[in-house]
């Protein structure tokens, strides 16, 4: 759009017409939104071992595709 690259989740699309124009509306979220409800399982976990947080939220995106910076 406009020269940008958008990449995400198309939620919904409507279309309008009004005299002689055309318009599209998108609803949609960006791709993170399959970490959360409704896309992904609610889930919970027990640790046995002191982590730090950085290494929980590195367990949590294990086969995501998701990286953290």
């Amino acid at each position: 759009m406009n020269g940008y690259v958008w990449t995400a989740i198309i939620e919904g699309c409507e279309g309008s017409r009004e005299f002689a124009n055309r318009g599209v509306t998108v609803i949609g979220r960006s791709r993170t939104t399959v970490l959360d409800d409704p896309y992904a399982p609610q889930r919970s976990a027990a640790e046995s071992e002191i982590r730090t947080a950085r290494q929980l939220a590195e367990a949590e995106l294990t086969n995501t595709g998701f990286t953290l910076d």
